[in-house]
């Protein structure tokens, strides 16, 4: 018995652009999708799937950003973009006629501060050819072991999944001319640059990863007396991939097992585990161990609430687990190895008056072979209800997460005369905590009337969080400045001074604290001097807010009535802030 499946599709853009190489401006995309579940016999079967996106693009190659970048960036009393030809002094003839025209009625307008003219990119810039692709593989095998242990199951899949991208272009340079406007319509005009529509070639943006994975999932599941459920899962994982760029392969071998009984539907256990491995840790750190237990009731299954008039179901649940991860803001390029010491090879150091010469070998990494695994401690307890005929619903989850043993170098923990950051070990130190609650509410009812029905569906979920630093590297500003100790506050905490106002005249700049930020005139910020020392510096920085939001509300509500469907979507967010800190908030004058 088999069954396929093929899916092929296409997406074709073109542009808005009407002139030059931007009215050739494309962006093409191939979809392939295809299945084949093929069954052997009754104990084997075969699941295969592949897909492919090939993209391929073309646009003008623009000195900077595209069109709509300059477009919003560029104000048109800026440059003159085109210079009728007609109006130009008879003088500027010979740069006329060797000039690049734009059909034959105008040059190229710029100065000597823009000296990007977006018509110049657009005809005569050159071009960007552009080609991405996506190929991904998935073969499995599944297998019935009923012959040796009733509902036994076995699955093997391999994984391939691979992807590059390239580009290539031609660059152009052309020249533009600055005009200055004399007396009646004429015009005359200076040359800034020049045309070389020969260009450079080449290609760049490339970038290719490719990934090898093997899983296999060994599970059970049976009842046994119609009161005690077992499901049990057994998986292995390995996998490699491989970037451009990188000198080595990131390669993964976990395993893991999860157990799940339930006795009379009431009661529930449940043991996840899983082995990881990982090499980016020394041998003696390289596998870890991660534990999750979970307990849950069914409240509602108890006799005294079965047969409930009001509530369908009740389950009170809670979960902890210990999670080891390897992924980190540490990790990168060149501190991959961070448990043993590197060296690279740096200058020349002289020798016998100069007359020789070696290549000198620094140390760039000190090891630490005790680095380990970045650790989250978990834990989650919650209430499910389901009331009144199953049509309001409502779930309350309370979670912690302590996320350990982040790994950074103690910058501050040593003296800088000892080497600073190249003699530094990276350690594992940092510790955080992200707590909260979440609440959700679902609200359905049906409407039945003779000429329809109704449905509705009102639904509102609240998340409230609250990120904190337990532990960081940092100095001990010691009494009267704890305001500076970042341990203890949001971990997304905004810094910076606290504005209480602007300076009015003079006078008031001469009696306030004195501010180490440059030339203080009237209308400038007045900021808090919080340590009291007269000085408006660093010392005086203090939490102002939060990048991210405290709460986050949603309320949704469906409606569906015979072949209509309504649907309404609000989000808000509260107890966040940001700031805005470039030109285009700014009030700066020419930079606005």
């Amino acid at each position: 018995k088999n069954r396929y499946y093929l899916n092929i599709g296409y997406t074709g853009t073109g542009s808005l652009l009407k002139i030059g190489e931007g009215a050739n401006e494309t962006d093409n995309q191939v979809n392939i999708r295809a299945n084949l579940d093929s069954e052997i016999n009754k104990w084997i079967s075969v699941n295969i799937g592949a897909s492919s996106i090939v993209n391929f693009y073309h646009s003008p190659e623009y000195l900077s950003g595209n069109f709509w970048t300059y477009a919003s960036s560029v104000r048109p009393m800026d440059l003159t973009h085109l210079l009728p030809i007609d109006r130009i002094n008879s003088e500027n003839n010979e740069l006329v006629e060797g000039a690049t025209k734009i059909n034959n009625q105008y040059i190229l307008g710029g100065n000597s501060i823009y000296t990007q003219n977006i018509y110049g990119d657009l005809y005569h810039g050159g071009y960007v050819d552009g080609m991405r692709r996506n190929v991904q593989l998935n073969i499995g095998l599944n297998f019935n072991l009923d012959f040796l242990i009733e509902k036994l199951k076995y699955q093997t899949y391999f994984t391939y999944d691979n992807f590059n991208r390239y580009q290539t272009y031609q660059s152009n340079q052309y020249a533009i001319y600055e005009p200055n406007f004399i007396s009646g319509d004429s015009i005359n005009i200076n040359k800034i640059g020049v045309d070389n529509f020969v260009g450079s070639q080449g290609t760049r943006n490339t970038f290719f990863y490719r990934l090898y994975g093997w899983s296999n999932v060994l599970s059970y599941n049976n009842i046994f007396n119609d009161i005690h459920s077992l499901n049990a899962t057994a998986v292995t994982k390995i996998d490699s991939y491989k970037e451009g760029g990188f000198n080595y392969n990131d390669k993964h071998v976990n395993a893991g097992i999860r157990l799940n009984y339930m006795f009379k539907n009431k009661y529930v256990v449940e043991f996840n585990g899983s082995v990881v491995g990982s090499p980016r840790f020394g041998k003696e750190e390289r596998w870890g161990f991660s534990p999750v237990l979970g307990l849950a009731w069914i409240a509602s299954e108890e006799e005294s609430l079965k047969n409930s008039s009001f509530l369908n179901y009740l389950k009170f649940k809670s979960t902890y687990g210990n999670i080891k991860t390897d992924i980190d803001d540490a990790f990168s390029v060149s501190n991959y190895y961070m448990y043993q010491d590197m060296y690279k090879q740096g200058g020349n150091f002289n020798y016998s008056d100069g007359t020789s010469a070696n290549k000198l070998t620094q140390i760039f990494n000190i090891g630490n072979k005790n680095i380990s695994w970045i650790e989250r401690n978990e834990l989650n307890i919650g209430v499910e209800t389901s009331m009144f005929n199953n049509s309001l619903f409502t779930e309350i989850n309370y979670f912690n997460s302590k996320r350990i043993n982040e790994i950074g170098q103690r910058s501050n923990f040593y003296m800088q005369f000892l080497g600073g950051n190249t003699f530094l070990p990276y350690q594992n130190f940092g510790a955080r905590t992200t707590q909260g609650f979440e609440f959700g509410l679902n609200y359905g009812f049906f409407y039945e009337k003779k000429y329809g029905n109704l449905k509705c569906n009102i639904g509102l979920n609240v998340i409230t969080i609250n990120p904190k630093l337990d532990k960081v590297d940092e100095l001990d500003y010691g009494p009267g400045l704890e305001y500076r100790q970042k341990a203890g506050k949001p971990s997304d905490a905004i810094w910076g001074l606290e504005a209480i106002g602007l300076f009015k005249d003079d006078q008031d700049i001469a009696t306030s604290p004195i501010q180490k930020f440059g030339t203080i005139l009237p209308g400038d910020i007045k900021y808090r001097d919080l340590n009291g020392d007269n000085i408006i510096d660093e010392d005086d920085q203090t939490v102002l807010g939060y990048f991210h939001a405290r709460n986050n509300y949603v309320f949704s509500i469906n409606l569906n009535y015979k072949r209509f469907d309504f649907f309404t979507y609000l989000n808000m967010q509260t107890g966040g802030s940001s700031y805005y800190k470039n030109n285009y908030y700014w009030v700066s004058g020419e930079l606005k």
